[in-house]
Formats: structure tokens, sequence, C-alpha cells
């Protein structure tokens, strides 16, 4: 068996894929985009192809955000998160689902805010967080609410860790 590796290798270096292989793994990177103007809306383009949507950004600006990813040409999430349910992060849900493919996303979302004691202290209405998982629920999405410090593996080829830090708000104000 080891003879066959050796061989194979011997072909693709002779041909020239093997520097091809190498070459592509090398010189992949992790690109972040932040989208202006558009409230809160990044991308992450991973060495794997793969590609990361934080945050949704604010409705009026969906023209602008739209625009903007399509020109990276980027027409595929894989993972989504949303921070939290301000209207600055939530706005475009929808339009993302409608206007990119979102097959197999893997949507995350921080924990629900403690209203007991601070119903104005986070600038949003109580019911934001839960109309925010009603519209993923009606579109058939069911997210994930990562617990504090928990670490995952977007790309294993390339070792390429998202961790969630302070989800829960009462720790987050402290």
């Amino acid at each position: 068996v080891q003879d066959e590796i050796n061989n194979k290798l011997d072909e693709m270096a002779e041909n020239g894929t093997l520097a091809e292989i190498v070459t592509a793994y090398i010189t992949k990177k992790l690109k972040v985009h932040y989208i202006r103007e558009s409230g809160a809306c990044y991308v992450v383009e991973l060495p794997n192809g793969k590609n990361l949507l934080f945050d949704t950004g604010l409705a009026e600006s969906w023209a602008n955000i739209q625009t903007a990813i399509e020109g990276l040409g980027i027409t595929k999430f894989d993972y989504a998160v949303i921070s939290h349910t301000h209207a600055d992060h939530t706005g475009n849900i929808q339009n993302f689902i409608n206007n990119f493919d979102m097959t197999g996303c893997i949507w995350y979302i921080g924990m629900k805010p403690d209203f007991t004691n601070h119903a104005d202290d986070f600038g949003e209405p109580e019911s934001w967080y839960d109309d925010t998982i009603d519209l993923l629920q009606t579109n058939g999405i069911t997210p994930i609410v990562p617990s504090d410090n928990v670490v995952i593996n977007i790309d294993s080829l390339y070792d390429v860790d998202f961790r969630f830090l302070n989800t829960d708000p009462v720790k987050a104000e402290s």
C-alpha cells in the first residue's frame, strides 16, 4: 500500500497537481467583510470555501447589503450567527432566507435576555427575541443557542474555531 501511495505522490509531483494542492492549501485565507452603513452585518469567508453570516443588518439597508455580498460573489451561507435581537442585527433575516442559498445553514442565536430586573436596560422589547425565534422557526429553522465559552470548529481543514463568549446577558453586564 505504501508503494502505491508513493507512486501516486510521484505522479502528482510530475504532473503538477501536488504543487497546485499545496499552493491552494497554503494561500487560502479567512476573510472578514464588514458591510458599511448596514447596522451590523459581517460576512466571513472561510478558507474551506464556506461562508458565515454574522448579523443581518437594518431592514432599510437591504439593497446595500445585498449588492455588497453579491459583489463578493457569495451566493450561499453555511453558518449564521445572530448576536442579539436588536433591529440593526436582525432586520434582514427574511431577506437572506429569500435571496441567498441558506440550505443546510446552521443558525446560532444569543441567549434570551433576562428582563426580570432589566427590562429597559437592554434597549429592546421582550418580544423581539421571541419574534426572531418565531421568524426562524416559520422558515423551518431551529437555531442553536450556545452556552457561554462554547467553541465550534467551523473549518476543520484549516482549524478555524468560533467561540461564543458572554452569551449570558446577565454575565455580559459585568
